[in-house]
């Protein structure tokens, strides 16, 4: 199972399932823990229902992991990140993109 809280500027935001709104350009970044390895793909799903894949990672078991800074973007509406493992359930961040 994977671990994932969203950050930006060094202040966690949120855990999975957090809501949360962030402004047009904000810079945020993924720290993911595993406690198995495995990759783990990180996807983006825009107000459109359109997905893209962000970035994808092999975890070491029990190593902190940063994802690359995401920078918001695009579509205004609900966004939803989406952190899909080998092993455990989907974990998903909504963000209003305002």
């Amino acid at each position: 199972m994977v671990e994932a809280s969203l950050w930006r500027d060094g202040l966690r935001l949120a855990g999975a399932g957090g809501r949360l709104a962030l402004e047009s350009g904000s810079r945020i970044q993924l720290q993911l823990q595993a406690n198995e390895p495995g990759w783990v793909r990180v996807l983006a799903v825009n107000p459109l229902g359109e997905t893209r894949e962000l970035w994808r990672a092999y975890l070491a078991a029990g190593q902190a992991t940063a994802s690359p800074l995401l920078r918001l973007e695009g579509t205004r509406g609900l966004e939803q990140l989406q952190v899909l493992s080998e092993r455990g359930p989907a974990q998903r961040f909504r963000i209003l993109h305002v």
